[in-house]
């Protein structure tokens, strides 16, 4: 494909997927000449990169360019430099926090982030949104009063039921996990927090930018990456999290480590085919090694189908957040069982007095269902744009449904 016909998309791949080449002594592949692109694209692939979570991943290679403006690179350079500056800040608030609870006895690893990074050709390049500790059941609560005793802000009461609660400190969001993983199925749940929780006992340690974290061995490490991208799956997990996926598969998984242990442990989870779905991906379109075979039963339109869900919707669904939710809402219509239950799981969440006066929360999904309706209120005369959501949502559905996702 020549460069002056890619649309935006396509422009963003190939500089990312450059990228990633140029960076990585492990790749055998060479990217394009630097100076292909063309300035005038710049305003576009900055849009791009900043609803994917992935704005400076390629600093180091288009700096290489001399297609780019001096001011526009100066400005780009102001970014890298605010992330860099930002990586680290938040890296050295990771190692106090860590070095606090194990110096009381509390063991912890890092989730996601660092833990991310880590598998980076250059780990600073990517960006870093809050910091994930992870410490056992049987800790929480003594960790909880710890961050709270040493000058961490909490922003809700302890809930050990809960997945994770939030703290603050130097502007810092700090997430305290008890648990990790997110499955609606019970077994497939426990399963890996089970692995998860016997992995701190193996957990290593790691630098970036000279700061060391406690992070799980890689191959459970890669199971909360993975886990991670079908947790966000409703929403649109963006470009980071498949990239995250594929630095983590590029330096790890290959075929003997999928044999051996992570191929069993995915399919525990419910997730097997999702692993080797996002792996083609990467490899079709992100320049991942073809020495790794493990996922070559992947249909190809399914993986273009994954791709385009992915860029469609944007990190975290940056990019259509309120037509992704009514689209879903609609299609749930058609089953009223399952719509009462999930406005009722939002109502009870939303509804803050029914937090207080615990009775309400029968009725919560009566609550939801007006909230549903006055945030439609400025789109109520489009049937178009329902129409749209509605078989956007029904096209999701069925790409659940071809990579095992149960939703």
């Amino acid at each position: 494909m020549e460069y002056e016909k890619m649309n935006d998309k396509e422009l963003m791949l190939y500089v990312i997927k450059n990228s990633l080449i140029e960076n990585s002594k492990n790749y055998n592949l060479k990217g394009d000449d630097y100076n292909s692109l063309v300035a005038e694209r710049w305003e576009t692939l900055m849009i791009e990169l900043n609803a994917q979570a992935i704005t400076v991943l390629p600093f180091s290679y288009i700096r290489k360019t001399s297609a780019i403006s001096d001011g526009d690179m100066l400005a780009y350079k102001r970014i890298w430099v605010q992330n860099i500056t930002n990586v680290y800040g938040m890296s050295k608030e990771q190692e106090v926090l860590t070095n606090i609870l194990e110096e009381s006895g509390i063991p912890t690893v890092v989730l996601k982030g660092t833990a991310a990074s880590v598998y980076y050709p250059l780990p600073e390049l990517r960006i870093m949104g809050d910091i994930d500790i992870l410490v056992r059941p049987e800790d929480f609560e003594r960790a909880f009063q710890i961050l709270q005793e040493t000058g961490y802000i909490n922003k809700e009461k302890m809930n050990a039921d809960k997945r994770h609660n939030e703290f603050e400190k130097n502007g810092i969001e700090i997430e305290l996990h008890n648990r990790f993983a997110t499955r609606q199925n019970n077994k497939q749940r426990n399963y890996l927090d089970q692995l998860i929780w016997n992995g701190m006992d193996q957990r290593i340690y790691k630098e970036i930018m000279g700061i060391k974290f406690p992070m799980l061995p890689h191959w459970i490490n890669g199971l909360v990456l993975l886990s991670h991208i079908d947790y966000h799956m409703d929403e649109g997990p963006g470009l980071r999290h498949l990239i995250d996926w594929m630095m983590f598969v590029q330096e790890n998984l290959d075929d003997k480590m999928w044999v051996k242990c992570f191929e069993k442990a995915a399919q525990q989870m419910g997730m097997k085919k999702l692993a080797i779905v996002l792996t083609k991906t990467c490899q079709l379109y992100l320049g991942l090694t073809d020495t790794i075979t493990w996922c070559e039963s992947a249909d190809v339109e399914i993986c273009k189908n994954v791709l385009e869900y992915i860029i469609g919707h944007g990190s975290f669904g940056v990019k259509d957040s309120q037509n992704r939710k009514r689209g879903d809402i609609l299609l749930l219509l058609k089953t009223p069982g399952n719509y009462i239950r999930y406005a009722q799981r939002i109502g009870c969440r939303t509804w803050k007095i029914s937090q207080k006066y615990p009775f309400l929360q029968k009725v919560a999904w009566i609550y939801q269902s007006f909230r549903f309706m006055v945030h439609d209120r400025n789109d109520c005369t489009d049937w178009k744009n329902y129409i749209k959501d509605y078989r956007d949502a029904q096209r999701k559905r069925e790409l659940f449904k071809q990579l095992d996702i149960s939703r």
